[in-house]
């Protein structure tokens, strides 16, 4: 069974170590402060929105929020699957290579981004948003 008080417990515990009042998160992710108060007391649940900028914007581990396992907070450079991700200028050289010599690899690969774009195309746009806003 879901324990949702010890859910909203971990996200008390994260708020409190950013040093955010409940108004400050409310405000990041988009809810009240007023919901914020009621997830954090284990009287409301998290939606998926809730979770997924709580996530992305402020690199939480969901691993913890969920199971109380783990780090509070992501390496940066962790993907969602919890595996290291860098990419260096070597490794994208090659692919490059790679991919224009092989029209299998190109079909694959192509095929897989319309699959990705079709389900996660809105999520996709949103990242590259904030990502050129960095820049």
């Amino acid at each position: 069974m879901i324990d949702y008080k010890e859910i909203g417990e971990r996200i008390r515990t994260i708020r409190k170590s950013l040093k955010y009042k409940q108004e400050k998160l409310a405000g990041i992710v988009n809810v009240s402060p007023t919901t914020l108060s009621e997830i954090e007391t284990g009287k409301s649940k998290p939606g998926f929105d809730f979770l997924y900028i709580l996530s992305r914007k402020l690199n939480v581990n969901l691993y913890y929020v969920l199971f109380g396992n783990g780090e509070k907070f992501l390496d940066p450079l962790y993907s969602f699957t919890g595996l290291k991700f860098h990419v260096d200028s070597e490794q994208v050289e090659n692919f490059f290579n790679d991919f224009y010599k092989s029209p299998l690899l190109q079909y694959h690969i192509l095929g897989q981004y319309r699959i990705k774009m079709m389900t996660d195309g809105e999520m996709i746009e949103r990242e590259i948003a904030e990502y050129k806003k960095k820049d």
